[in-house]
């Protein structure tokens, strides 16, 4: 295997692990912006508005975006207050809260420049802890691409020099569930005993497609892999042919 299917191999790599962190970067830029807009409407509201004690006196389900994966247990309701203003009987909505709250409970809102269809709750809101978990789940995202791509620019750069190389018979397609997603990775399986006479498995790149029909239409039997003699745990398996397909 050539050092320029090497290269087009860790070039495809890397550009997938970059795109992860340009996605996470935008992420935590929005999250960022939207978190300081509710930090400041808060300020705002604590420093202008009028503090008054409102009642709350219904709450619709409006749904939880990460239900089921981080907040089972935390329902996104909209909440309904009645409160009073120079005693003047006003009703509100908060806006999305958690379910923390109660119908019947009573919670310190603040009524901002005398205007009294404009309430800001004194305890924050159930969104605002969801966009901090999307920003630290993006923060974490850019972390982790951060570190693979030094991972995978490293380890290409030293594949160049790897000194044996060997073929191997595809076995199979192994499909891996990706973690904070509901698709699949897929790897190219290989087998092959001409190392030391031991049958050992070696592993591709992953896809984000399954390339099962590919190479059984290409009638693709077996790939090359380019070994470290010195550390027989690290090798490249020379799937170019099969990138080619399904990348063109």
């Amino acid at each position: 295997m050539g050092k320029t299917k090497i290269n087009s191999t860790y070039q495809r790599c890397l550009r997938a692990r970059f795109k992860v962190l340009i996605i996470g970067i935008i992420m935590a830029v929005v999250m960022i912006g939207v978190v300081y807009f509710f930090k400041a409407k808060q300020e705002y509201a604590e420093k202008n508005g009028i503090e008054v004690l409102a009642v709350v006196t219904d709450i619709d389900e409006v749904g939880n975006p990460l239900h089921d994966r981080f907040m089972e247990d935390r329902q996104i309701n909209k909440v309904y207050v009645e409160y009073a203003v120079d005693g003047k009987k006003c009703t509100a909505t908060l806006g999305s809260y958690t379910n923390t709250i109660g119908i019947g409970d009573e919670v310190s809102i603040y009524v901002v420049d005398g205007n009294t269809s404009h309430v800001v709750s004194s305890r924050g809101t159930g969104v605002l802890g969801v966009l901090i978990i999307f920003f630290s789940i993006a923060l974490v995202a850019m972390i982790i691409s951060f570190f693979k791509m030094i991972k995978i620019f490293n380890f290409y750069k030293r594949a160049n020099n790897f000194d044996k190389k060997i073929n191997a018979k595809f076995v199979t397609v192994e499909a891996e569930k990706k973690f904070l997603e509901q698709k699949n990775t897929y790897y190219v399986i290989c087998e092959s005993s001409e190392l030391d006479g031991f049958e050992r498995r070696f592993k591709s790149h992953e896809y984000n497609i399954n390339p099962t029909s590919v190479i059984q239409k290409k009638n693709m039997e077996s790939f090359s892999i380019k070994i470290n003699s010195g550390n027989l745990d690290e090798y490249v398996v020379d799937v170019n042919k099969l990138d080619k397909i399904i990348y063109s």
